[in-house]
C-alpha cells in the first residue's frame, strides 16, 4: 500500500475516532441546563453521518448529501433550541392543538401564535445560530465581528445541499456524476469534504454543550490535513484540476478553500512534508512537524502503528 494510502487511512480514522469519543461523552451528561432534546439530536447527527458515508461509499452521492442536509439541520436545531427558550417550549408542544391549549391555560394567547409558527423555520435557526457563532464556532465558521458573514455560509451550505434533495438541474446532473466511472473515485474524495465540514459542525456543537474548547484549535489541524490529504489521493494534480473544472458547481469546495486561504503557511508545510514521505521508505524518520504533532496531541500511536505495520 502507498504511503498516501496510510496516511489517508491514518488521519481519518483518528478524526472518526475522536468523533465517536466525544458523542459517547455528550450522551452521558447529565445536567438540567442543557435540553435532553439537544443530546438526542447530536447523537441521531452521529448517526445519520455515519449512513451518509456508507451511501457515498456506495457511489450513491445524491442520497448521501440528501441524508447529509438532515444532519447539518439537527446540528442547528440541536443548539437553536438550547439558544432560544421560546423555540424549545414550542418544539416541545410540537401538537398545534396542544400548544394553543397550553398559551389558553397560561393566559398567553396574546403571545400571538404565528409568531411561534415561524419560529421553527430553516431560515430562523440559521438566525438564531449565526448570532451566537462566536461562541459556538470558535474561528471555524467566520472569523467577523458580525453575524451576516457566518449566517451567508450556513445559507449557502443549506441551500447547496438542498439542491440534492429537491427536484432541481443540479440534482439531475448529478445523477450523472455517479456513473462517470473515468473520474469517480477522484469525485469521491472530494464529495467527502461536505461530511467532512458538518462533522467538525458537531465536534463544535458537542464542545460547546460541554463547554470546552480546550483543544479546539487541534481539530483545525486535523481538519486541514484531511482536506490535504484527500486531494492527495486524486491520482496527478492535472486529472484533480480537470475533475474541480468539470464538477466545481455540484462539489461546493468554497468552505475548503476558506480554510486552507486562512492557513496558507500551514498548508505549504504539510504539502511540502507529503512530497518528501511520497517514495521515502524512512516515514517515521519524516515525520514530524505538523503531521507528527496531531498524532501526538491525540495520542494516535496505535492508529499509526498498525497502519504502517500492515
Amino acid at each position: 500500500m502507498e504511503i498516501k494510502n496510510k496516511l489517508y487511512i491514518v488521519y481519518n480514522e483518528l478524526f472518526k475516532r475522536e468523533i465517536t469519543k466525544m458523542v459517547k461523552k455528550i450522551a452521558d451528561i447529565s445536567t438540567n441546563d442543557i435540553p435532553r432534546e439537544s443530546i438526542i439530536l447530536l447523537q441521531s447527527t452521529y448517526d445519520s453521518i455515519n449512513n451518509s458515508y456508507k451511501l457515498l461509499y456506495g457511489n450513491n452521492f445524491i442520497d448521501s448529501l440528501s441524508l447529509l442536509r438532515c444532519a447539518f439541520e439537527s446540528i442547528l436545531f440541536s443548539l437553536a433550541i438550547e439558544l432560544d427558550s421560546q423555540l424549545y417550549l414550542r418544539y416541545k408542544s410540537y401538537n398545534d392543538d396542544a400548544f394553543i391549549n397550553y398559551l389558553k391555560s397560561k393566559g398567553k394567547l396574546e403571545l400571538n401564535e404565528e409568531k411561534y409558527r415561524k419560529l421553527a423555520t430553516p431560515g430562523n435557526i440559521r438566525k438564531i445560530v449565526s448570532d451566537n457563532h462566536k461562541k459556538i464556532f470558535k474561528n471555524f465558521i467566520s472569523d467577523k465581528r458580525d453575524s451576516e458573514a457566518a449566517k451567508k455560509e450556513l445559507k449557502t451550505f443549506y441551500n447547496y445541499l438542498c439542491n440534492f434533495t429537491h427536484p432541481s438541474i443540479i440534482k439531475t446532473y448529478a445523477f450523472k456524476i455517479q456513473n462517470d466511472k473515468e473520474s469517480l473515485e477522484n469525485i469521491k474524495y472530494i464529495f467527502k469534504l461536505n461530511i467532512v465540514y458538518c462533522e467538525m459542525l458537531l465536534i463544535h456543537a458537542i464542545k460547546y454543550f460541554l463547554n470546552d474548547y480546550s483543544n479546539i484549535e487541534d481539530y483545525y489541524d486535523l481538519y486541514l490535513i484531511i482536506i490535504l490529504l484527500s486531494a492527495n489521493m486524486v491520482e496527478n494534480i492535472e486529472e484533480l484540476k480537470k475533475v474541480l473544472k468539470k464538477y466545481e458547481d455540484y462539489l461546493y469546495l468554497n468552505i475548503t478553500r476558506k480554510h486552507l486561504n486562512n492557513n496558507k503557511s500551514k498548508e505549504k508545510m504539510i504539502e511540502n512534508k507529503l512530497k518528501e514521505l511520497k517514495d521515502n521508505p524512512n516515514v517515521n524518520e519524516l515525520f514530524i512537524g505538523l503531521l507528527g504533532d496531531v498524532i501526538k496531541k491525540f495520542d494516535a500511536f496505535d492508529i499509526w502503528n498498525k497502519t504502517f505495520s500492515e
